[in-house]
């Protein structure tokens, strides 16, 4: 799965809290969260094989964020993927916040795999989320329901 995300340190950060940051995760090995105003408070991703948490929109990107990957079909002539999304910093997607599941309509039939899919997930500075799709052959927006 190819993705292209946003920067994770917020803008707007001073070099004195950046270098602080750094000297406390690199030298003394400890977590700390920078927290600006107008940064996510947790991380976005989607569950994939096995139930694992892929974040999409890590915790502390700068509002508003966006993330797109590209997702494709498993199966012969599938027209429709679901897509699980939550909210959360744990590696196991069923210990996050559930945002819904999505169902993206309209997929072209074909091969497993030849259809490639852009999936866009956009958040605002109130944290609202967004889903939208785009079939990258053909060009066309896809609907995209919350089930």
């Amino acid at each position: 799965m190819a993705r292209r995300c946003g920067v994770r340190v917020p803008p707007g950060t001073s070099k004195t809290s950046k270098a602080i940051y750094d000297f406390a995760r690199e030298i003394l090995g400890w977590h700390v969260a920078i927290r600006a105003r107008g940064a996510m408070r947790r991380s976005v991703g989607i569950e994939t094989k096995g139930g694992k948490f892929t974040k999409l929109i890590e915790r502390g990107s700068a509002l508003p964020a966006t993330c797109s990957f590209i997702l494709t079909t498993a199966d012969v002539n599938q027209t429709s993927i679901q897509i699980k999304v939550f909210r959360g910093d744990h590696d196991q997607a069923a210990r996050n916040t559930s945002l819904g599941a999505y169902e993206l309509a309209g997929i072209p039939p074909g091969p497993p795999g030849k259809p490639q899919i852009e999936i866009t997930f956009s958040v605002d500075q109130a944290e609202d989320l967004v889903v939208s799709a785009k079939d990258l052959g053909t060009g066309w927006e896809l609907q995209v329901h919350r089930i």
